[in-house]
């Protein structure tokens, strides 16, 4: 968690890398305040209804930590890998001190290695489960990978359509200071999968 300064607007507006026009996206669209949990539903059904399609896919996956590049293989991560990021995400959100979503009410999130918004998404179910009445009012998202990445917005737009949402498609090692701009917003650091993979040092 950390602070920041200086003031900024925040709202919705598409952000660069952006999943739409999609089957897939058309069903997120139709889901009604979802949670992590009916998002990752749309995959397992994927997955349950292409099962010898998808078999050799795991195997890619690589115990989760390669790059996906295909829309086949963001259904199979988050079918094989989703609960468990879940379960590890909730237990690190215990550690953060309550005091710091009682006294901030509207906050930032920098969603590394974000894959398809998995630690956004927990997050903001955990706060909505402890009834905290903190808001996410802006969300970066970096990822190698374009359509995780796409994917991951049209996930985070779906749970939090009024926040402003920026997208960097880049490794964390090749990122520039400026990359995240300062804003008014006291910020947490979502870390989530990033030490798992092989394109970070």
């Amino acid at each position: 968690i950390s602070n920041s300064s200086n003031s900024s607007e925040y709202g919705y507006c598409q952000p660069q890398y952006f999943e739409n026009d999609t089957s897939y996206a058309n069903s997120v669209k139709e889901l009604f305040l979802p949670t992590f949990s009916d998002i990752r539903e749309l995959s397992v059904d994927y997955v349950n209804a292409h099962k010898g399609k998808l078999d050799s896919l795991f195997e890619k996956l690589n115990h989760g930590v390669n790059i996906l590049k295909t829309q086949e293989e963001l259904y199979a991560y988050m079918y094989c890998f989703g609960k468990m990021h879940e379960a590890k995400l909730r237990r690190a959100f215990t550690e953060i001190p309550k005091s710091f979503f009682r006294y901030n009410k509207n906050i930032e999130v920098i969603d590394y290695a974000c894959g398809q918004g998995l630690a956004t998404l927990c997050l903001n179910d955990y706060i909505d489960e402890e009834l905290f009445e903190t808001v996410i009012k802006r969300i970066t998202l970096i990822d190698p990978s374009k359509k995780a990445l796409s994917r991951a917005a049209l996930h985070c737009h779906a749970v939090l359509p009024e926040s402003q949402i920026v997208t960097l498609l880049t490794t964390f090692d090749d990122m520039d200071y400026d990359d995240i701009p300062r804003t008014n917003l006291r910020r947490i650091h979502l870390l989530s999968n990033i030490l798992d993979m092989d394109c970070y040092d």
